[in-house]
């Protein structure tokens, strides 16, 4: 949850789920720089989700794409999306050593989980959130909505919804703006 900033890019077409899918990216996420069928990055399926958990990702922004194990494939995830071949990449930016989870429906990449190993840390902190605002009784403090982007920027004009307000110790709270 606290500590990135993700994007995922959108990506259309469909394919008949199933097969083989991999993980391609930045070295420093991947261990093996933009291999489109390494065996290390091999997702698992988990029902109808593909995933794949890399632990102790390092502090900068990492891209990655899924593959059915080429560049080559005609499938029409290739050609729109974060797949093999085409498209754009999904960006991840990490502020804090972490747990990034990639998963995978056939047709698209999912919100990648990011989880941080700051478990220990201690919310000391009062918060209070109304009129678009989220109040918090440290100097500094993030914002970042429930799919990890920052929303700092805008904290006095936040729409109603779920965020996550991390202290500068990494210790976070999930706090709803009604």
């Amino acid at each position: 949850a606290g500590g990135a900033m993700i994007t995922p890019v959108a990506c259309g077409g469909s394919v008949e789920p199933g097969g083989d899918y991999y993980v391609a990216g930045s070295a420093e996420l991947c261990g093996i720089a933009w291999s489109p069928s390494a065996v290390a990055n091999k997702m698992t399926q988990v029902g109808s989700i593909w995933e794949k958990t890399y632990t102790n990702v390092p502090v900068g922004e990492h891209q990655f794409k899924v593959t059915d194990g080429t560049w080559t494939s005609p499938s029409p995830w290739n050609e729109t999306g974060t797949a093999s071949g085409k498209g754009s990449h999904v960006a991840v930016s990490l502020t804090a050593v972490s747990t990034v989870t990639v998963k995978f429906d056939g047709t698209k990449v999912l919100p990648t989980v990011i989880t941080t190993g700051i478990n220990d840390a201690i919310f000391d902190a009062s918060v209070v959130a109304a009129s678009g605002t989220i109040f918090v009784s440290e100097e500094e403090f993030t914002v970042f909505n429930l799919m990890g982007v920052d929303m700092t920027p805008q904290n006095g004009n936040l729409p109603k919804g779920m965020y996550i307000v991390r202290l500068t110790n990494g210790a976070t709270q999930i706090v709803s703006l009604r």
